[in-house]
């Protein structure tokens, strides 16, 4: 209660930075569940600022929490007219449009995401957001079918591939994942980034075998393995049950790297 007077007091005495005292007591109100003077607070800010994308994201944010998705979904699209290249704001419009079942918006939502998106991790994101809402309407075939499209367009393209095995794997189609993994490493130029990718998924679906054989290819590639590969091959070959081949790669460490 104290902190929540001392914020509101500075919002008063000090305007130029009224924004930020005000963000820190609408997230007390928010803990101290005192709805009335949470949204009261996220309407403030606003009106301080309407040109704002970020302060109608966080009146969005507070409706949402409150279930009142209408006036949230409201203020979402304003932010969104506002700041209309920005994902992470696409992204948060179609979650609250999927928290309500409309799939269709949320389809849509999650595709301007991925159509804004400079980086290849907000791409891929936006690719499994994109095929739950399809799998949620049972159009997750047809998605691929699109998706696998962009691989043949683009055969040089590693995040292509991985956006394909991401849908696989939302059809928990495992193997066909590391199918199309594995292709990726014999297609694109960047070989070692493709093996890593296809270790790593290897690896973390228990495919042990097929992630012994991408590290070792990976290893050769540069020809003087390091300690973190060769420990991590031991420990592989470990899980495998295959004691003789783990002792023998973490023994090449002290050979080759006293």
């Amino acid at each position: 209660d104290r902190a929540m007077e001392a914020y509101a007091r500075l919002a008063e005495l000090d305007p130029t930075r009224a924004g930020g005292y005000l963000r820190d007591l609408l997230r007390l109100y928010v803990r101290a569940g005192r709805r009335d003077d949470a949204l009261a607070t996220a309407k403030r800010i606003v009106e301080r600022t309407p040109g704002d994308p970020e302060a109608r994201i966080d009146l969005a944010q507070t409706y949402m929490l409150y279930n009142e998705p209408e006036e949230a979904l409201a203020e979402y699209r304003h932010a969104l007219r506002l700041a209309p290249d920005e994902p992470d704001f696409h992204r948060q419009y179609g979650e609250a449009l999927a928290s309500q079942g409309r799939w269709g918006e949320a389809q849509e939502a999650y595709r301007r995401m991925l159509d804004t998106a400079r980086e290849d991790s907000t791409r891929l994101d936006a690719v499994n957001r994109l095929g739950v809402v399809y799998q949620q309407q049972g159009r997750l075939d047809e998605l691929l079918q699109e998706f696998q499209a962009r691989v043949r367009q683009t055969p040089k393209k590693l995040s292509a591939y991985q956006e394909v095995a991401a849908l696989h794997k939302i059809a928990s189609n495992y193997g066909k994942a590391l199918e199309v993994l594995d292709e990726a490493a014999n297609a694109v130029d960047d070989k070692a980034e493709a093996l890593r990718l296809l270790l790593n998924e290897s690896y973390s679906l228990r495919e042990f075998e097929r992630a012994a054989a991408s590290l070792q290819q990976l290893m050769a590639l540069s020809g003087r393995p390091t300690v973190a590969e060769l420990e991590r091959l031991g420990l592989i070959y470990y899980q495998l049950g295959d004691s003789d081949r783990a002792r023998a790669a973490w023994k090449r460490i002290t050979d080759e790297h006293p």
